[in-house]
């Protein structure tokens, strides 16, 4: 199993201690979907995701790794990211995105 450390956002009163935010510990393979999305904090607005695994359960997140995040950025070939996050799995497809 290949683990990625994402900061998902607490809901409700527990948003207003700290930072909000919570490190937990993904599979990478239950991972479907990760979305740029922007998210009201307070009297703030921040950049943040929303993940979504393959049970179907949807996160909001205030941090991703760079290698992911560099994926939206645009700083590397998708295929080279998708190997260095995962070298031996199958369950990516190293096609190019389409323009």
């Amino acid at each position: 199993m290949n683990f990625i450390k994402i900061w998902v956002l607490a809901d409700g009163k527990e948003q207003n201690l700290g930072d909000g935010s919570v490190p937990i510990l993904f599979n990478i393979q239950n991972i479907v979907s990760i979305k740029p999305i922007r998210i009201l904090r307070g009297e703030e607005i921040i950049n943040g995701y929303w993940i979504r695994t393959t049970n179907n359960k949807k996160y909001r997140a205030s941090k991703i790794p760079s290698e992911l995040e560099a994926m939206f950025r645009g700083d590397k070939m998708d295929s080279d990211l998708i190997a260095n996050i995962d070298a031996t799995s199958e369950a990516y497809e190293t096609t190019p995105a389409f323009h």
